[in-house]
C-alpha cells in the first residue's frame, strides 16, 4: 500500500499501465490508508478510501485495495460483489481477477466459484502470480481431508506460481510432509503423471490445450478436452487414465472413478490396469464397503476418587501409569486398559493366550464454567465386547453414576452421531452419553485387535504374535469376507472367476494401502500366489522416466538391475512415502551392495534410517546390528549429543531381551560416562532399568549407592568394596 513508488514503474493496480499513466494521482493519497492499515484500524481504512475513490473514481488501485481490506475482515461477499463489478468495468487488469476468484471460493467454497477459479488461472499468472499461489494454497486446504489427491496437486501448482524463496521452501515442505503422511493411502501418495499421448489427426490443438490447462490447474477443462480427444482414440487406455486423473485434481470423484475403471477396462498391460483399478477402489471405499464406529461412552460420577477404588478392584481394569496431560478444564486422574481377562501378572500376562484389549477408560475431572463433575469415558471399537465392558464398569461403579443435566451435554449432541441411551425427550437427564468418534472399514476391524502382553513384554513373543494374527487375519477372516467391490464375492471366490481378476489384485493393494494407514504391514507377494495371481511385473525406467513413476510403479522396479544413482534416487523418495516393506526392500539392496555407492547420505544417517525400518517390521536383530554400526561411526566423531543418541537407542533395543550380555556394559558407559555429564540421562534410565528388574548401577541389595569414583557393572571385580563408607 505505499505510494513512494517511481512514476515509471509498472502500477500495482496490474493494469500494465506506468504509474503515472494510471493510478499515479491516487497512489499519492495513499499513504494515510497505509498509515491505518499498519495500525491495525481497518474501518478507518475503507472509510479514507472511500474518500479517496470520490476523489478519483477511474483509480483501479482504490477498489483492488478495498477488495483486500475487506478479505481481511473476511467480508469476502462483499470483497466479490466488489471485483465482480470492478472486472466487467477493467476486464484486462489481472488482478481484479484473481481478487475476485480469491474471495468468491472463501465465500461460497471451491466448486460453486471454479469458474471463477479457472479463469483467474488462464489470465492472472503473469500479474498475479502470488495471489493464485495464496488461492492455490487456500484450496489445497479445502480439499486436504476429503481429496489429499487434489489437495497435493493445489500445492504444487501454489508451489510453481509463489516467487518468495520463503514461501516455496514452506510449500514444499508441505508437499513432502502431505507425500509422506501416513493417513493416506500409499497409491494415492506423491506424485501421478498424465501419461503421453500422440495425438491423432485434426486434435493436435485440443491436445495441447488440454495439457496446458493441466499445467494452469483447470483440470476440469483439461479432462472435458482429453474427453473430446479420446473420440478419435476411443480405445486409448491413457487418454481415459488422464481424464480420471483431472477429474480427481477438479474433485470429481465419481466422475473420476468412471474413467478410471475405463482405463482399466482398455489397459494394454496387466499392472496399468490394476494400478487404475486400485485408485478407483481407493477412491470410494469409504462409500462403498461397511464400515464400523469407534464410540466412547461418558458416564458422570459424584466422585473421581472413590471411582479409582472401585476400578482397582476390577480383575479386568489394569491401571495405567500416570501421564502428564493439559487439556484446558479437564484434568486426567487415571487410566485404565479393560482386558477380555485378568492377566496372569501385571508384570507380564505370558498365559496360553494374552487378553485383548476391549477398551480404553480415563477417568477425569472437568472444570468448564458452569460444568464441573467427575466423568469416566470408556472408548473403543462398537461391539458386544465394547458393549459388555461399559456394562460392567456401570454396574460395578453403582451410585456413584449420576444423570448428566441437559445443559452439560446438549452443547455437543448430535442425532446423527450421539446415542443418548435413554427413553425419555433429549431435554431430560440422561445416564450414557455415547458418541461416534471415528469409523473404521469393517474389513480391517480385526487388525485393530490390540494384545496385552504385560509391563515387561517378551518382545519375540510379541513379535511372533503380530506374524501369526497378519496370517491369521488373511486365512480366517478376510480371504472370506464378501466385499461390494467384488461384487459382493470374497476374495477365495472371486480367485475362482478369471474375470475378476483384476479387481481382486486391485482388492489387494487396496488392502495393503488401508492396512498400512492402521501401522500393519501384509505381504504383498504371498497374498498375491496364495490367491492365484503371478508375481508384479518388472517395470524398467530410465534416469528421465524415474522421476515419473507413480508409487505402485515405482514399487515394480527390478531394484537390483538400477544403477546405484538410481537405486539412491528410489531410496530417498521410499523414505518419503514410507511404504515399510519396500523402503526395507531398497535399503537392503544398497547394502548388499556397499555404501560406498550411497548417494545423499552418509552411512551414519544410512545406518539409523535402516535401523528403523527394520524394527518397524520386526527384525530387531537386523536392527541392532545397524545401530551398532552407526554407533560406531557415531563414536569417531566429536559430536557427544550423537554419542548419547546412538548409545540409548542401541540401549532401547538390547533391552527387549533383558538377558542380552552386551547389556550390562552398554549400561555402564551410559551411567558413568554419558551420565556423569548428562545428569538427567540417569533419570531416564534409572525407571527403566526398575521395570526390567535389571540392577542400577552402584546400588547394593540394601538400596545404597556407591559413589561415581567406584568401579561398577561391567567393570567390577572381586576385590571391590560392597559398601562405601564416609572417610573409607
Amino acid at each position: 500500500m505505499a505510494s513512494a513508488l517511481d512514476v515509471y514503474a509498472p502500477c500495482p493496480c496490474g493494469s500494465g499501465k506506468k504509474v503515472k499513466f494510471c493510478c499515479g494521482n491516487a497512489l499519492s493519497e495513499m499513504d494515510r490508508v497505509s498509515r491505518l492499515h499498519e495500525k491495525h484500524q481497518p474501518q478507518q481504512a475503507l472509510d479514507a478510501l472511500q474518500k479517496i475513490s470520490q476523489q478519483y473514481p477511474e483509480a483501479p488501485i482504490v477498489p483492488i485495495t478495498r477488495a483486500q481490506l475487506l478479505m481481511e475482515q473476511q467480508r469476502f461477499d462483499e470483497a466479490a460483489a466488489l471485483m465482480r463489478d470492478f472486472t466487467k468495468q477493467h476486464n484486462e487488469i489481472g488482478h481484479g481477477h484473481a481478487l475476485l476468484a480469491m474471495a468468491y471460493f472463501l465465500d461460497v467454497g471451491f466448486h460453486e466459484a471454479k469458474p471463477e477459479i479457472h479463469r483467474a488461472f488462464q489470465v492472472c499468472t503473469q500479474s498475479s502470480p502470488e495471489v493464485l499461489s495464496s488461492l492455490a494454497m487456500h484450496i489445497a486446504d479445502d480439499l486436504l481431508e476429503s481429496n489429499p489427491m487434489a489437495a497435493r496437486e493445489h500445492l504444487g501448482l501454489a508451489l510453481r506460481l509463489a516467487k518468495d524463496k520463503e514461501d516455496r521452501s514452506a510449500l514444499f515442505q508441505q508437499l513432502m510432509k502431505l507425500d509422506g503422511s501416513p493417513q493416506i493411502p500409499y497409491p494415492l501418495r506423491s506424485t501421478h503423471h498424465l501419461e503421453k499421448i500422440d495425438p491423432p489427426e485434426g486434435h493436435e490443438k485440443d491436445l495441447k490445450n488440454a495439457n496446458r490447462m493441466s499445467m494452469h490447474g483447470c483440470w476440469e477443462i483439461a479432462g472435458k478436452l482429453y474427453q473430446k480427444v479420446s473420440e478419435a482414440l476411443p480405445n486409448h487406455w491413457g487418454l481415459w487414465k488422464n481424464i480420471g486423473l483431472c477429474r480427481i485434481w477438479d474433485d470429481n470423484l465419481t466422475g473420476a472413478v468412471e474413467a478410471l475403471r475405463k482405463a482399466c477396462e482398455l489397459a494394454t498391460d496387466f499392472e496399468s490396469a490394476v494400478e487404475c483399478e486400485t485408485m478407483a477402489q481407493l477412491l470410494e471405499i469409504n462409500d462403498v464397503e461397511d464400515k464400523t464406529p469407534v464410540k466412547v461412552t461418558r458416564l458422570k460420577l459424584k466422585s473421581t476418587s472413590k471411582v479409582l477404588s472401585v476400578l482397582d478392584e476390577i480383575p479386568r481394569c489394569l491401571r495405567l501409569p500416570p501421564q502428564e496431560e493439559q487439556v484446558q478444564g479437564i484434568d486426567v486422574v487415571g487410566r485404565y486398559l479393560f482386558l477380555e481377562f485378568a492377566p496372569a501378572t501385571e508384570e507380564s500376562a505370558s498365559g496360553e493366550r494374552d487378553p485383548v484389549i476391549q477398551a480404553e477408560v480415563a477417568v477425569y475431572d472437568v472444570d468448564a464454567g458452569e460444568i464441573k463433575h467427575g466423568t469416566i469415558s470408556i472408548s473403543s471399537i462398537d461391539g458386544s465386547a465394547r458393549d459388555a465392558a461399559v456394562q460392567i464398569i456401570q454396574d460395578a461403579l453403582g451410585e456413584e453414576v449420576i444423570a448428566f443435566e441437559p445443559h452439560e451435554y446438549a452443547h455437543n449432541h448430535d442425532h446423527d452421531g450421539d446415542e443418548c441411551r435413554h427413553d425419555n425427550d433429549c431435554n431430560e437427564p440422561l445416564v450414557r452419553h455415547e458418541i461416534t468418534i471415528r469409523e473404521v472399514l469393517t474389513e480391517i476391524v480385526p487388525m485393530q485387535v490390540k494384545h496385552y502382553f504385560g509391563k515387561r513384554p517378551d518382545s519375540a513373543r510379541r513379535r511372533a504374535w503380530r506374524k501369526q494374527h497378519a496370517h491369521d487375519f488373511l486365512q480366517n477372516h478376510w480371504y472370506q469376507l464378501p466385499l461390494k467391490r467384488l461384487g459382493g464375492k470374497s476374495p477365495k471366490e472371486a480367485a475362482a472367476d478369471p474375470s475378476l481378476k483384476v479387481k481382486l489384485c486391485a482388492a489387494i493393494y487396496a488392502l495393503d494401502a488401508i492396512a498400512h494407514v492402521a501401522t500393519n504391514n501384509i505381504n504383498l507377494n504371498v497374498v498375491r500366489q496364495e490367491l492365484g495371481i503371478e508375481p508384479e511385473a518388472p517395470l524398467t525406467a530410465n534416469d528421465e522416466t524415474i522421476d515419473t513413476l507413480s508409487v505402485m510403479q515405482s514399487h515394480r522396479l527390478p531394484l537390483q538391475e538400477l544403477s546405484s544413482d538410481q537405486l539412491s534416487h528410489v531410496m530417498q523418495r521410499s523414505l518419503l512415502v514410507r511404504h515399510v516393506p519396500f523402503t526395507f526392500a531398497v535399503m537392503s539392496e544398497i547394502s548388499k551392495r556397499g555404501l560406498e555407492h550411497l548417494k545423499g547420505l552418509s552411512v551414519e544417517q544410512f545406518a539409523r534410517m535402516f535401523a528403523n525400518v527394520a524394527r518397524e517390521l520386526g527384525e530387531r536383530d537386523l536392527a541392532l546390528e545397524w545401530v551398532v554400526r552407526g554407533r560406531a561411526e557415531g563414536e569417531q566423531g566429536e559430536d557427544f549429543g550423537q554419542k548419547v543418541e546412538w548409545a540409548m537407542l542401541e540401549f532401547e533395543l538390547r533391552l527387549e531381551n533383558p538377558q542380552d550380555p552386551a547389556l550390562p556394559p552398554l549400561v555402564d558407559r551410559l551411567w558413568n560416562y554419558f551420565g556423569v555429564k548428562l545428569p538427567q540421562l540417569r533419570t531416564a534410565l534409572e525407571p527403566a532399568l526398575r521395570e526390567f528388574g535389571l540392577p542400577v548401577p552402584g546400588e547394593t541389595k540394601s538400596g545404597l549407592v556407591l559413589p561415581e569414583s567406584m568401579t561398577v557393572g561391567a567393570n567390577a571385580t572381586a576385590e571391590t568394596p560392597k559398601l562405601w563408607l564416609p572417610g573409607t
